[in-house]
């Protein structure tokens, strides 16, 4: 039946049949366009949850162990440089703080590693964190000690050795988080496209 025949056909029914056709067919058309619009929204929804768990919850992870990991160098370099042991304690027990904050966040960023990237770089830091630790211990036990040719022992590993450790540590958080911005960028703009 082509175009003109189904017009005709409209035409030779009562008004009140034509406009109940009329009526099933607008309301299915809308049914339809509301069913597809659920499913679409579903879908953003879901797409700007994923964006947000993987690459913005993940940023502020990353940001936060960059901060604690400079907070416990600081502190060791605190309890290794002071004379006095009341101070050398409350820089002792700061650093044994932070670094209980560190393992937290360092443990909440494994989720959010969901690139291949991403899951080596996370590797690369994780070892790096566990190697810069033993250092640092080795450098705390030493330099926390009363005798001061130990406490400068302490102070040269900590340049030679620790701050090295440190220093790719804080290279690889910086990548992780770099690729972190650029990918929950392209995430964005593939949502906007929406």
């Amino acid at each position: 039946m082509d175009r003109t025949d189904r017009f005709n056909s409209l035409n030779k029914l009562s008004i009140e049949k034509r406009l109940l056709k009329v009526f099933r067919k607008t309301t299915i058309l809308l049914s339809m366009t509301g069913v597809i619009a659920c499913v679409a929204m579903g879908i953003v929804s879901y797409q700007y949850s994923y964006a947000l768990k993987h690459y913005g919850f993940a940023q502020g992870d990353i940001g936060k162990a960059m901060i604690v990991i400079a907070e416990m160098r600081s502190e060791t370099r605190a309890a290794i440089g002071y004379d006095d042991d009341t101070l050398i304690a409350t820089a002792k027990n700061a650093h044994d703080l932070t670094a209980e904050q560190l393992d937290t966040y360092i443990s909440a960023l494994e989720d959010d590693m969901i690139t291949d990237e991403g899951r080596a770089t996370y590797q690369q830091i994780k070892d790096g964190v566990a190697s810069y630790q033993q250092i640092e211990a080795q450098i705390l036990e030493l330099g926390t000690a009363s005798d001061s040719a130990k406490r400068m022992q302490a102070q040269q590993m900590a340049g030679e050795q620790m701050d090295p450790v440190f220093q790719q540590v804080y290279a690889d958080m910086t990548s992780l988080l770099d690729s972190s911005v650029t990918n929950g960028n392209a995430m964005e703009a593939k949502l906007n496209v929406f």
